[in-house]
């Protein structure tokens, strides 16, 4: 990812490509990441990842011209839908 910070590649093409996984990673991972460059490695274990999570968290919003499909919006309003529709 060093690439990254050093301008080589492009955030937004990395997130294109389906990067932004890593942020689940980052989730999941955080707490033992720290835990090992405290006892074992220091501030830098790992920091080129965790700049390119800071840019994946950048980049992981919807763009303003994105409009959900009818059928979604519908489905989100049905009750017998998925729990999972019906956040809010």
């Amino acid at each position: 990812m060093r690439a990254l910070r050093n301008g080589l590649v492009e955030a937004e093409d990395r997130y294109d490509m389906g990067m932004h996984g890593v942020i689940f990673l980052w989730e999941k991972y955080r707490p033992i990441i720290e835990e090992n460059r405290r006892r074992y490695n220091g501030q830098n274990y790992l920091r080129d990842f965790e700049y390119f999570v800071g840019e994946m968290l950048r980049l992981d919003s919807l763009p303003e011209s994105y409009i959900p499909p009818k059928e979604l919006a519908e489905l989100r309003e049905d009750p017998r839908a998925h729990k999972w529709f019906n956040l809010k």
